[in-house]
């Protein structure tokens, strides 16, 4: 027999990153953040690393704007 898995969304305003990865039954996998300093505190510089270029690359794709992937990992790796 298949089980079936619900997957929800919470969405929260303010940072609790730390908390919420504890919470169970939560995906840390496919748990994000916008606060990149929040990223750094909990999970180290690399990950603050991919979460800006994860939230330059989401904004730029909003407006349609293509930015080559080597420059924008070039502008992180400066801001990190």
């Amino acid at each position: 027999t298949e089980t079936k898995k619900d997957n929800w969304l919470i969405e929260t305003d303010g940072i609790a990153l730390g908390k919420v990865l504890t919470v169970e039954h939560v995906d840390h996998t496919r748990t994000l953040s916008n606060s990149v300093i929040e990223v750094f505190n909990v999970l180290g510089i690399e990950a603050a690393r991919q979460s800006l270029i994860k939230e330059i690359w989401d904004v730029l794709g909003h407006y349609s704007i293509y930015v080559n992937y080597r420059h924008i990992s070039t502008l992180c790796d400066m801001m990190t």
